[in-house]
């Protein structure tokens, strides 16, 4: 149904089952029961009505989700039930998870899937996290409960589960998650970092285990950039014990990949200084990018925005020029670093789902 003239229409007429279809920026996903085997995946651009199989398998396909360009889904070929996907950009097949138990029901949220797995045993089911762009994962429930249909959104996710064969609606507030990379990584300070870790040597120990290697503050940034850099070598703490500042960031080095924890998730305001802010906020909305956040603050005012990606080592940025939009329009993670440019102060900004 396309909700803005009423119409009703067959996506992609067949005599097979099509089933389990879920939709994203008038693009849909399906299992379908067309070809040769339990169920294909295929694609249809709404838009275009292009119709197209993505999956070429005699096995099981099942239960499909599309966000940007990923599209994910869960497959048996190898005996047990793992999550694969296709990258519509590089036009790729790319399995996601290679473990001993089932995973299923994946769905998606920006760079982050959600999805079940049984590694408690048969009738049970538990919330795990993959980061896509890195594939690293993040356990989030770990109890002998069926638990199905998961879902996220906003910094939340949601699940059915089963107890003493009831079923109810579970939420749960995910933590401010930071995926890093091996390399140097700019990453948000937190309240839930100041109350746990409160310096950097309780940070350099909090996260020794995941193979911190140092951590820079920077005191000022013009006109002249001054920081002060600690440490962690062997289990020695070397450099000052700066104390962490809430609303800041860091500059940190890890010797691998790794997702963060940085407590709990933070909608409150942010306050900009005539000139140029670098902040690190816990809170973003989903869907949000860098045109929003300027649009938000006002064209007549906001100046500039960047982001530095750590997985490719760039920095990204987005300009107002002449009262219009250019630049890059890149999304914001929920959790982010940016550097935010605005000719007046502005009070109490927060920002809004786009």
């Amino acid at each position: 149904t396309n909700l803005a003239n009423g119409q009703n229409f067959f996506v992609s007429p067949s005599t097979q089952n099509e089933l389990a279809p879920d939709v994203q920026a008038a693009r849909v996903v399906w299992q379908d029961f067309r070809d040769q085997g339990p169920g294909e995946i295929y694609y249809c651009d709404l838009q275009t009505a292009q119709v197209r199989r993505i999956t070429t398998n005699i096995y099981a396909q099942l239960n499909p989700a599309i966000y940007d360009n990923w599209i994910v889904w869960a497959d048996n070929r190898n005996v047990e039930v793992d999550i694969y996907g296709f990258d519509l950009l590089r036009n790729a097949e790319i399995r996601l998870t290679s473990t001993p138990q089932n995973e299923s029901q994946p769905a998606l949220d920006g760079p982050w899937l959600i999805c079940m797995e049984d590694a408690l045993g048969a009738g049970t089911g538990n919330a795990q996290l993959i980061h896509l762009p890195s594939l690293l994962t993040v356990p989030l429930t770990s109890t002998p409960t069926l638990k199905t249909f998961p879902a996220l959104a906003d910094g939340s996710a949601v699940w059915q589960e089963t107890i003493s064969n009831q079923s109810q609606i579970v939420a749960a507030v995910l933590p401010a998650l930071q995926p890093i990379f091996q390399n140097g990584n700019t990453v948000s300070v937190t309240p839930a970092m100041v109350a746990d870790a409160q310096n950097a040597d309780g940070l350099l120990s909090l996260w020794s285990a995941s193979g911190i290697q140092s951590i820079t503050e920077y005191t000022s940034l013009s006109p002249v950039v001054t920081s002060q850099t600690a440490s962690l070598n062997n289990g020695t703490f070397s450099g000052p014990n700066f104390t962490l500042v809430a609303g800041s960031f860091l500059w940190i080095k890890f010797n691998s990949q790794q997702v963060l924890d940085l407590g709990v998730n933070n909608s409150s305001s942010i306050s900009l200084a005539a000139g140029a802010n670098v902040f690190g906020y816990a809170g973003f909305p989903d869907a949000y990018s860098a045109f929003t956040l300027l649009q938000q603050i006002g064209l007549g005012n906001a100046q500039s925005v960047r982001m530095l990606d750590s997985q490719s080592g760039r920095w990204r940025v987005a300009q107002v020029q002449a009262g219009g939009l250019v630049g890059d329009n890149f999304p914001i993670p929920n959790t982010a670093v940016l550097m935010v440019s605005v000719a007046n102060a502005v009070n109490q900004f927060t920002p809004q789902s786009p």
